[in-house]
């Protein structure tokens, strides 16, 4: 049996597995996270192989128990991913891509199928730092976000293998699902405290345009995108009219970026960083 330590800033998790999966957990379960640790754990997850099953055992309990390995992959992900976002209930937890430009963070704020994994890869290629595509955690002290790398999905998405570079390998663990680990692009972000330069709301569009958004559009447009407003419950209200006074809001709308010409990409990162898209 192996094991690994997912190491982030408020949990430290164990994973033991036997050595003949390690491939496939190093590249599918929050790879840029992974340590090589035995001990010191906040909480611990077991794969044991019983005859032709797996099973998924945390606190000495089996939780999960599936002859297909991936399944099993799923279900310690969502587990690990309650985990985190548990142990970080006094962050605001935004359901947001995160990428770093000179040390600050940009956030692109969206539901699924919007865009947020494409302009992420996208910026990356261009020399951008990936910092995860789906969880954004903000201190709500300081709102400076700390990345939550998630290993990238894809999902039928041939046309983003345009961005991830030549030795960027796909583990595939079904015909139309892939596992992207984020230590294969060009560039990622440590795990630390990045000040947030600017948050943008992605839209799907024909062409590029950014619009800056009033505070009060930004609270009534926020809430669904936050996955844990129950839990701040009160102050709620307080960190949001912070949030905007603290941080810059613009609506993007974009054509998906594979469709952008040269032009059109200079013209999209000046916008981006530009002090007045």
């Amino acid at each position: 049996m192996r094991t690994l330590c997912l190491w982030t800033e408020k949990l430290k998790i164990g994973i033991q597995f036997p050595d003949e999966i390690r491939d496939t957990i190093e590249n599918t379960i929050f790879s840029s996270h992974l340590r090589q640790q035995s001990n010191g754990f906040n909480k611990k997850y077991i794969i044991q192989k019983e005859k032709e099953k797996y099973l998924l055992i945390k606190e000495n309990k089996i939780i999960n128990r599936n002859r297909k390995l991936h399944n099993i992959v799923y279900s310690l992900e969502s587990r690990i991913i309650e985990d985190i976002l548990k142990a970080n209930r006094n962050k605001l937890i935004l359901h947001s891509a995160c990428v770093i430009f000179q040390d600050s963070a940009y956030l692109f704020i969206g539901n699924s199928g919007t865009g947020k994994t494409t302009i992420s890869l996208f910026l990356t290629s261009q020399g951008w730092e990936f910092a995860g595509d789906e969880f954004a955690l903000l201190n709500i002290e300081n709102y400076q976000v700390t990345p939550l790398i998630r290993n990238v999905i894809l999902k039928n998405e041939l046309e983003l293998e345009k961005f991830l570079p030549h030795n960027c390998n796909k583990y595939k663990i079904s015909e139309d699902l892939a596992f992207i680990n984020p230590n294969c692009l060009k560039k990622i972000s440590k795990i630390k405290s990045y000040p947030i330069s600017k948050a943008f709301f992605l839209t799907k569009n024909r062409t590029i345009s950014i619009r800056k958004m009033s505070q009060t559009e930004v609270i009534q447009n926020i809430l669904p995108f936050i996955y844990n407003p129950y839990r701040l419950r009160k102050k709620l209200l307080n960190i949001l009219e912070n949030l905007v006074k603290t941080i810059r809001f613009y609506h993007l709308k974009i054509k998906h970026p594979l469709n952008l010409n040269k032009a059109e990409t200079i013209y999209l990162i000046e916008k981006l960083t530009g002090d007045h898209p």
